[in-house]
């Protein structure tokens, strides 16, 4: 990485950093100090509880839906590891730019395994996606139900983004298949010769090394994806739950369906590179569409901060697995099942043929 890179990337990191610290002191500033601590003390520690207990339903479900996704690319991996692995992905979150982080480590982590990184990270990534897609998808229905009570350019852009966000998963889901159905397209074109020039250049051929298993990959079955898109219509369920007990404890009124499109709007808005994280953008969002359907800023701004502090402090028990693991790593992997977690591959090292890559599964099962 060159000196310009470094020194961009860490501008970046500084804006991201000051605009979250700044969206939080200014949604601090709305809600006053004082119905910041009565909002603390009101909601108690049963309704932290309640509000904490959706987000781990969540979190499991989510490991639950990637786990589907593994064995639908042959890969086998415990509920409890994957669920630990989530937790951790969650708590590497609050440190990095963006959610990728977390993800990469899931990645990393399940691939050292001795499983193919193409496969790993297209399960992964059809996980992350599918929860998003549904997230839209419900965003969607509910912007078209509130579409009177909607700003017209809000509505626009809402309808638009999760309807392109809705069709990009679906291409996701069926990489494989569009990549081997683009392969034969091009086959046909005039450039077959250039494709096959192109593909003895060395990062070419590495390249297409790694979107091997990709094409390979089974296509899912409409009965798949209706289960995986259930599975994330329970998550966003959960999430849903946990801003209703806040809102229910903190006496702030909601109506359930405008909830939906509320925390639709907050998880695709987390998405976006203009903070850490996400921190400050969502909370700010929350605000926003809440002041919409009539609910004031000063009211709406103690959930949204304490909903923040619950998603933190649920956040950081991953940093409790991931002590574990540096602590007791050696007797985690030590067993018989485990003993290929020693060896991490290269990057883009895979199996030559399919048999090769099934032995590796054979050994890491």
């Amino acid at each position: 990485m060159t000196a310009s890179a470094t020194a961009r990337k860490r501008l970046r990191l500084i804006v991201q950093t000051v605009v979250s610290v700044a969206l939080i002191a200014f949604l601090v500033h709305l809600g006053r100090h004082e119905h910041l601590l009565a909002a603390w003390a009101h909601i108690g520690p049963g309704g932290l509880l309640l509000a904490g207990g959706c987000f781990a339903v969540a979190a499991v479900l989510s490991a639950r839906r990637w786990q589907l996704f593994l064995r639908y690319q042959s890969i086998r991996e415990p509920l409890a590891r994957l669920t630990e692995l989530y937790c951790i992905g969650l708590f590497c979150s609050l440190f990095l730019p963006t959610a990728a982080g977390g993800d990469a480590y899931r990645v990393f982590e399940v691939s050292r395994r001795g499983w193919p990184v193409a496969r790993v990270l297209l399960a992964t990534l059809q996980e992350r996606l599918l929860g998003l897609g549904a997230t839209m998808l419900v965003g969607f229905v509910a912007a078209l139900w509130f579409h009177a009570e909607l700003p017209g350019d809000l509505l626009a852009s809402v309808l638009g983004l999760f309807a392109a966000g809705v069709l990009a998963v679906t291409c996701v889901l069926y990489l494989g298949p569009l990549l081997g159905r683009a392969r034969r397209v091009l086959r046909t074109t005039r450039l077959a010769q250039a494709d096959v020039r192109l593909r003895q250049w060395p990062p070419v051929s590495r390249l297409a090394g790694f979107l091997q298993p990709l094409r390979e990959a089974p296509a899912l079955s409409v009965a798949q994806v209706l289960r995986m898109l259930l599975l994330a219509l329970a998550t966003f369920a959960a999430a849903v739950a946990m801003y209703a007990v806040v809102c229910d404890s903190l006496g702030v009124p909601f109506d359930w369906l405008e909830m939906c499109l509320i925390v639709s709007v907050v998880g695709v808005v987390r998405m976006l590179p203009i903070s850490l994280g996400g921190i400050g953008v969502g909370e700010a969002a929350f605000v926003g569409m809440m002041g919409l359907f009539g609910v004031a800023k000063e009211k709406a701004a103690p959930v949204a901060l304490v909903l923040l502090g619950v998603s933190t402090v649920m956040s950081l028990l991953g940093g409790g697995f991931a002590l574990r693991r540096m602590l007791w790593g050696m007797r985690v992997t030590s067993h018989p099942q485990d003993s290929v977690a020693t060896e991490v591959p290269t990057v883009f090292s895979f199996p030559a043929n399919v048999s090769e890559r099934r032995e590796v599964q054979r050994h890491a099962a």
